[in-house]
């Protein structure tokens, strides 16, 4: 692992940094799935597997030119690779814009466009409607897909996102050294008009994670959330909590009212964030 002398857990990457050399094999992140025969699938990250995973997109998207402010789009439902491109572009610099999976024509082109994505880490089952608007955002240079089985092959000029790590490349070294740097750029609803892009830094997820106990979350609790990550709410109030305190996330990879439950009671959950109408 590449050292800086100094490292501010307001920087995502440097929260995982030290959090995997502290509690590098601690299962903080539980990603949780349904089947379509109702059966429940896991896969779990650890520090140590945060950070090994946003290493290997961080060397991938430096090769990709994507660093230093650089923008590429997340599309995806609630997948581990989610969170490890996070990571990837805390290291690599580059400011990841979240894109709800099932956003499509004019407002998908519109959101790429205006947010200038040179790049775009894709879940297959959104494949499609990014293919349908591919020649009208001038800047998208790469399609990285995100396999799950929900199509069969992918057409020419995409790459599938394991292919693309599988290489070996040098981790590099950390580039977001300010807090204030912007993270990510967060799209509204767009209630009023086209979604509008607020840019927020590092600084406004580093300092939502040390809001655990104004949320009423105790050391000992473990939170669910099958909120998407693509928003605010997910990221700040369940995940960047869980990051920095450890508290041990299950995180559906989108949400299932008739198992909430149940999910709670396989996993021991506490306490979990839900929009009113949901459940």
């Amino acid at each position: 692992m590449e050292r800086r002398m100094q490292r501010d857990d307001l920087i995502l990457a440097d929260l995982v940094a030290l959090r995997a050399e502290a509690q590098p094999d601690l299962d903080v992140l539980t990603f949780v799935g349904v089947g379509a025969d109702g059966a429940v699938t896991e896969e779990i990250r650890t520090y140590a597997g945060l950070w090994e995973g946003g290493n290997r997109i961080a060397a991938a998207l430096a090769e990709a030119g994507a660093v230093d402010g650089a923008k590429f789009a997340i599309m995806m439902r609630n997948h581990p690779a989610f969170v490890e491109a996070m990571v990837g572009a805390s290291i690599a610099g580059a400011v990841f814009v979240p894109i709800d999976p099932r956003v499509q024509g004019d407002r998908l082109a519109f959101m790429l466009d205006f947010a200038g994505c040179c790049g775009l880490i894709v879940g297959d089952y959104a494949l499609d409607a990014v293919l349908a608007v591919r020649d009208r955002v001038p800047l998208l240079k790469w399609i990285w897909v995100l396999e799950t089985g929900e199509r069969t092959a992918l057409p020419a000029g995409v790459r599938a996102l394991g292919e693309v790590l599988a290489h070996d490349r040098p981790h590099i070294a950390p580039r977001v050294t300010n807090p204030d740097q912007p993270q990510q750029l967060l799209f509204t609803s767009g209630t009023t008009g086209e979604p509008k892009a607020i840019v927020a830094p590092y600084r406004r997820l580093g300092e939502a994670a040390r809001l655990g106990a104004l949320f009423g979350i105790a050391p000992d609790d473990r939170p669910y959330t099958g909120l998407s990550l693509t928003h605010a709410n997910a990221q700040m109030v369940t995940l960047a909590s869980a990051l920095y305190f450890g508290y041990r996330a299950v995180i559906s990879e989108r949400f299932t009212k008739s198992r909430l439950l149940d999910i709670s009671r396989k996993y021991g959950c506490t306490v979990f964030t839900l929009l009113g109408g949901m459940a």
